[in-house]
């Protein structure tokens, strides 16, 4: 699985980016996996991926979106205008991490009920 996929350059310090985190296989409060959660979420008008070459040239990484295996999470990153590729590409290298740290405490409070039923 790829870490992030840049989609575009948006302005001369800015492109956009597509980040890729895996869910851990593991289930929430009334014992659903939290994959099958993201998947039944997933809006059926929205697209899979944001990244157009995707399904083509990543196919595997491709699936693993499609069940929930894999979250994808898109944002404009900005680079200081003094820096060199090197210090762009760990920049890049970084954000991935932060976000790596918050993405999955994120997904388990949004989807720590899903699926719950009572009577």
């Amino acid at each position: 699985m790829s870490g992030y996929h840049v989609l575009e350059q948006v302005s001369q310090h800015n492109v956009r980016v597509a980040f890729h985190f895996t869910v851990p296989n593991q289930t929430n409060e009334p014992n659903k996996s939290y994959r099958d959660c993201i998947k039944e979420a997933r809006d059926a008008n929205d697209p899979i991926t944001q990244v157009p070459w995707l399904e083509a040239d990543f196919g595997s990484e491709y699936t693993d979106i499609t069940n929930g295996i894999v979250v994808e999470h898109v944002e404009v990153f900005g680079f200081g205008s003094e820096m060199t590729n090197q210090e762009k590409i760990a920049a890049l290298n970084a954000r991935h991490t932060e976000l790596a740290a918050k993405i999955w405490p994120e997904l388990q409070a949004k989807y720590e009920f899903w699926g719950y039923n009572a009577s």
